[in-house]
């Protein structure tokens, strides 16, 4: 018998009209907003072509602590000022050398008061500036730390909507989809609860077994991503055996940006992006949603496959200068509503008085993160601090469905609905003294409180502090041989925590070969949720335990980098890394065998070796990354057979006598062999097959209307699901989910700037 989706009632939006009203209010008004001041053209200085998002410093000659500018250039490569000469200007943009030149009052065009300056591309992707766990600034090759960095364009070409879906095409992430509890992700075998995933420099909050949901986590504000690889507990203390994530949100030229992107699969997204500045203020509004309807494979059922989920998330940013100091407020949301629809069943429990009914599950996430932050930008030193106050809730609410009348009747099943609060205060101040004879060191001091409410909780509250001092020491031995060592005191409120040291040693071979060795110390407290949080619901049973013992780690990696071409239009670097990780009372979920229960408890010793290699190339308009990542994992409780090892590749090409681009991923991910806990405490393993994801998009563009229109398909091979068999045989197969399977998509995007 046919049966039709029923949703209960209220569960889905009627109407999405009035966040598109808002949104064209907002560009309209900033639209008609003018500046009338003096420009400046930057162009490219081998075409003539004008240079877009150049960061440009104004300062006067004669007051330079009192008089400066600041802006980024428009599409035409324009960018207003008001400052008189004698001035200074020094422009940055990643692809270009940086500018500095001084100009005087006869330099200018006397008519409309306008100056040119030209950028000379530098060919060489390695040059990019990295923040993240640095003193100051650096370049990529100058930084002692080995990066992967994640530029707009990119993020762009793979038409990613999230976090997770943009880290499933790069071989070091290896990628756990959970229709309820989102995407989680394990950094060369370490899970990603000793991944601190930040934005801004900011923690995210609110974990779910342990682990950020990295769906939730939008792209659409986001211009640059730094992956810091291997451990930086001195930078950032918990959390960060394996590595940092640092998603940042950079200021642009005047513009409104508005993108709609539509997936076959019943995806839609819209966002609007809208940027102001002057002379002295940035101000910038991200607003937008994310629908997706489900899927279900099963027609003939209600309950889906893919659950019904919608997202609406923002930004409220805004940033004043005064001298070299920035002053910088911002304020994010993010609300998630997930329906998990139940079988129909004609067999209603007692005192309902229904018939016709199903049991719905309702999951909600509410997340709004607001901070303060102080920068200085400066040669000689660069004192910066930040204060911010976070807030994440989930909701979980069971619903008796009537599908005769559509009426729903909310159940009093405490493991069915409940609500977690997490709450956090987090602190981080600096002082980096960049020119002590050519050495470089960093002061600092961090606070982090995290506060946790939930009937789930053992005495409904729970609260954790730790906070910390660190130095960082740059010390240059020789021209070619540069030292970093580290160290952090850190204070727990319930852990001993060890104080953690680190070095970092760097080796310039010659100018395009560089050897890098480090070794650090890690801790890791276990999180509330991994103490005293239970998460029980029709699809999950994970207790926590609070007699786990805290994690320590020791950390060793090493890198060699070299660049054997760097010519116009030719650039070839390869890098090849290797890494030891010893994970001390790691802290693990293991599944009960034969049942859907989970728990947490600590292995004695876990280690984790292995090596990466990384190829990247730019032939003209060609460009191609190849990425092979092989790593082993053992601890004394069980021996894996087999290594582990993700491969990746992309290529894109750029035709631009048409303004058409076209970018191909592959990922593969060979069988991977994983341990389960049995009944009587023993045990086992089990096998998941090799898959290949392929990706591809071609994307035009329309400069004469600021406009740009992208066609792709996603998993070309149409991968859904993979076994994951118990060795010899002995229990039936399960399946692992991968994805929902092939799908096409269009985007489109409108420019418009004023």
């Amino acid at each position: 018998m046919e049966r039709n989706l029923i949703y209960p009632k209220g569960y889905l939006s009627k109407s999405k009209h009035k966040l598109k009203l808002f949104f064209y209010f907002i560009f309209f008004i900033l639209l008609n907003t003018h500046i009338h001041s003096q420009t400046i053209q930057v162009l490219d200085k081998k075409n003539n072509k004008p240079i877009s998002s150049v960061l440009i410093e104004i300062e006067s000659v004669e007051k330079p602590s009192l008089e400066k500018n600041y802006g980024f250039s428009n599409k035409s490569g324009i960018v207003k000022y008001k400052l008189l000469p004698p001035f200074k200007i020094t422009a940055s943009h990643i692809g270009y050398k940086d500018y500095n030149n001084k100009f005087k009052i006869e330099d200018l065009n006397q008519i409309e008061g306008s100056l040119i300056i030209f950028l000379e591309p530098s060919y060489q992707p390695l040059e990019e500036v990295v923040v993240t766990g640095q003193i100051g600034e650096q370049n990529k090759t100058e930084s002692m730390n080995t990066f992967i960095t994640i530029s707009r364009d990119k993020i762009q070409s793979m038409s990613s909507n999230n976090l997770g879906e943009l880290l499933s095409n790069e071989s070091l992430f290896d990628l756990n989809i959970d229709p309820v509890l989102g995407t989680s992700l394990s950094i060369q075998g370490i899970q990603g609860n000793n991944v601190n995933i930040l934005i801004d420099g900011v923690p995210i909050i609110g974990r779910k077994s342990g682990q950020i949901n990295l769906d939730q986590i939008d792209l659409s504000n986001i211009d640059k991503i730094e992956i810091l690889k291997g451990p930086a507990s001195v930078n950032y203390g918990t959390n960060s055996t394996g590595g940092i994530i640092n998603l940042i949100t950079k200021k642009k030229e005047d513009q409104v940006k508005i993108n709609f992107y539509k997936e076959s699969i019943g995806i839609e997204k819209c966002n609007i992006n809208v940027n102001k500045n002057n002379n002295t203020s940035y101000l910038n509004l991200n607003f937008g949603g994310y629908q997706f309807a489900g899927i279900d494979n099963d027609q003939s059922t209600r309950k889906k496959d893919w659950n019904y989920k919608k997202q609406n998330f923002g930004d409220i940013s805004w940033s004043t200068y005064f001298k070299k100091n920035e002053l910088k407020l911002k304020s994010s949301f993010f609300a998630e509503n997930i329906i998990d629809l139940g079988e129909e069943s004609f067999l209603p429990p007692p005192g309902i008085g229904l018939s016709g009914q199903a049991n719905d599950n309702q999951y909600s996430t509410y997340r709004n993160t607001n901070y303060l932050k102080i920068n200085r930008s400066d040669d000689s030193y660069v004192p910066n601090g930040l204060i911010a106050y976070s807030i994440t809730k989930f909701n979980k609410k069971q619903y008796v469905t009537d599908l005769t009348s559509n009426q729903s009747i909310q159940t009093n099943n405490s493991n069915y609905n409940g609500e977690d609060i997490f709450k956090s205060i987090y602190s981080r101040w600096e002082y980096n003294k960049l020119d002590i004879k050519q050495h470089q060191i960093q002061f600092g001091l961090d606070f982090n409180y995290e506060n946790v409410n939930g009937d789930k909780i053992q005495n409904g509250n729970a609260k954790i502090y730790e906070y910390s001092i660190f130095s960082q020491f740059n010390f240059k031995i020789t021209k070619r041989i540069n030292t970093l060592l580290g160290l952090r005191i850190p204070y727990h409120s319930i852990y001993n925590a060890p104080v953690t040291p680190s070095i970092n040693i760097k080796y310039d071979i010659n100018n395009e070969t560089y050897f890098r060795a480090s070794y650090a110390r890690g801790f890791r407290a276990p999180t509330i949720k991994e103490l005293f949080m239970e998460f029980i619901d029709i699809n999950h049973n994970i207790i926590g335990n609070d007699e786990l013992n805290s994690e320590k780690s020791h950390s060793f990696q090493s890198s060699l980098d070299l660049s054997p071409l760097k010519m116009e239009n030719k650039f070839i670097s390869i890098s090849i890394e290797g890494f030891i990780n010893y994970l001390n009372n790691k802290i693990t979920l293991a599944q009960i065998e034969e049942s859907s229960a989970y728990t947490y408890f600590n292995i004695e010793n876990e280690t984790y070796y292995g090596i990466n290699t990384n190829i990247n190339t730019i032939i003209k308009s060609s460009n191609f990354t190849f990425n092979w990542n092989i790593y082993n994992v053992e601890n004394e409780l069980f021996t894996y057979t087999k290594p582990r090892q993700n491969i990746s590749a992309s290529y894109g090409f750029k035709y631009e006598k048409w303004n058409l681009k076209t970018n191909i991923t592959w990922k593969y991910k060979s069988t991977s062999e994983y341990q389960r806990i049995s009944e009587n405490g023993e045990f086992t393993s089990y096998q998941q097959e090799p898959y290949q994801l392929i990706n591809f998009k071609l994307h035009k563009e329309f400069p004469k209307i600021n406009t740009s229109f992208s066609f792709g398909i996603k998993n070309l091979l149409n991968i859904k699901t993979i076994n994951s068999a118990i060795q010899e045989g002995v229990h039936s197969n399960t399946e692992s989910i991968v994805s929902w399977g092939r799908t096409c998509f269009i985007e489109l995007r409108f420019n418009l700037i004023n």
